[in-house]
């Protein structure tokens, strides 16, 4: 009775396994050819009145109006995009706000831009020539220096009290909406209705959705080593890899199906079955910290003379259905040690799986190689169409982490990512206009 009762043990834990080494290729697949797709969004419904908005209105005695986040009344303070307020409020903004948009200008990364100018200097003593590089790291020198400073994104208006004929502010719950709207960077507030922007924050991943500020970071060596490894990642200069396990893969290399999933296979399940028979022994050690780059991939960094590496790793839960997928941003130092810069997670579920997406996954030509693979292993039926339906799911959280990824690495070649954290400056407009 307990040899028979371990063998099914055993049986037990190689179709649980076998899902798991499924769901791991079909990963390893999707994250070397996943292509992106556009979808279709719908247009967000506009407010035609005050109730349908989630900003304040200030009134002026010119008949301006003033849309934005009221801070404070007395004196009346509100927070106002620039783009709005310069569309919408025209000569207000040329003769009020325009001339000391450009007084209060100073140049906020001047320290940042000389040791990138280093950079540059030492790069062209003592690396090979790469034009493409240098052309976009002095691109982003530009950016960091420009011969006139960019106009904030949003500025604090302060109006004095002979200015303002009327301030109507909106109830809390619309302006904590509103405040969520500015942190998650959605577009028109002034002008969307307050469903459209409740329904653009909760289409919003609750693990993404930004609840503060983000914090400006003085760190110039770091914000160089960002700026540097994007440049990196732009150039294809990177070591792309996918972690499972202790396994590092590249994501240009074609792998070995039938060894990985060989490899893969008796591995989760030596590793099942010594939790079943090893219940109470200590652990094996864990893996290395998310901020530690695995050893396997420094070594394929450095086999490829790379300082830059982009690490995805995956995680899925068969039981509940859902899939997590990382990004991790690391740069080699020039005291060699390697240091993480970004990390990211997107997470999908089954609910996420679109029609057809499965039977596209099945008709790829990998994954049948993969069913014929797994056919000789006995495993298949409904393991198989699990690990069909897990693929997809990993597809979904793949794709969100890829656009994420992209858009952070476009951040920072365009310092985005520096102007987003700077302090809007504070225009206090005069109690009566200058003739």
């Amino acid at each position: 009775m307990c040899f028979q009762g371990l063998q099914l043990t055993i049986l037990r834990v190689r179709a649980s396994a076998g899902e798991a080494v499924l769901s791991c290729l079909f990963l390893l697949m999707l994250t070397a050819s996943l292509s992106a797709e556009a979808q279709a969004q719908m247009a967000p419904l506009k407010a035609r009145s005050f109730r349908d908005r989630v900003v304040d209105r200030i009134s002026l005695n010119d008949k301006t109006q003033v849309w934005g986040m009221l801070l404070n009344k007395r004196p009346t303070r509100v927070l106002v995009n620039t783009s709005w307020i310069r569309t919408n409020c025209p000569d207000f903004y040329e003769k009020d706000v325009a001339p000391q948009i450009h007084a209060s200008q100073t140049v906020t990364n001047a320290s940042l831009a000389e040791i990138l100018q280093k950079e540059i200097d030492l790069a062209a003593t003592t690396e090979p020539e790469t034009p493409q590089r240098t052309g976009l790291l002095k691109e982003i020198l530009d950016r960091l220096m420009p011969d006139e400073t960019a106009e904030p994104v949003f500025f604090i208006l302060e109006l004095p009290k002979s200015r303002v004929t009327n301030v109507e502010s909106q109830t809390e719950a619309r302006r904590e909406l509103c405040r969520l709207a500015l942190l998650n960077n959605i577009q028109d507030i002034e002008e969307t209705h307050w469903k459209s922007i409740a329904e653009q924050l909760q289409a919003i991943p609750e693990a993404e959705r930004k609840l503060t500020p983000p914090q400006a970071t003085n760190d110039d060596q770091k914000n160089l080593e960002l700026i540097l490894a994007a440049v990196d990642v732009r150039m294809n200069a990177a070591s792309r890899l996918i972690q499972t396990g202790s396994t590092v893969i590249d994501e240009s290399a074609e792998p070995d199906l039938s060894l990985l999933l060989n490899s893969m296979l008796g591995g989760n399940v030596q590793s099942l079955l010594g939790e079943l028979l090893n219940e109470g022994q200590p652990r094996q050690p864990d893996a290395p910290p998310n901020d530690t780059l695995p050893d396997a991939a420094r070594r394929a960094a450095d086999t490829k003379k790379h300082s830059t590496v982009v690490l995805s790793g995956f995680d899925f839960d068969l039981a509940t259905g859902s899939a997590t997928v990382t990004r991790r941003l690391f740069r080699k130092g020039e005291n060699g040690q390697w240091r993480l810069l970004l990390s990211s997670r997107e997470t999908s579920t089954t609910a996420d799986v679109k029609p057809g997406q499965v039977e596209a996954i099945e008709n790829d030509p990998q994954v049948k190689e993969i069913a014929g693979l797994v056919e000789g292993l006995g495993l298949g039926g409904g393991q198989f169409s699990n690990a069909l339906q897990m693929g997809a799911v990993v597809q979904n959280a793949l794709g969100e982490a890829n656009q994420n990824f992209e858009e952070t690495i476009q951040d920072i070649i365009t310092i985005r990512n520096l102007t987003r954290a700077q302090a809007p400056p504070v225009i206090v407009v005069q109690d009566s206009r200058t003739p």
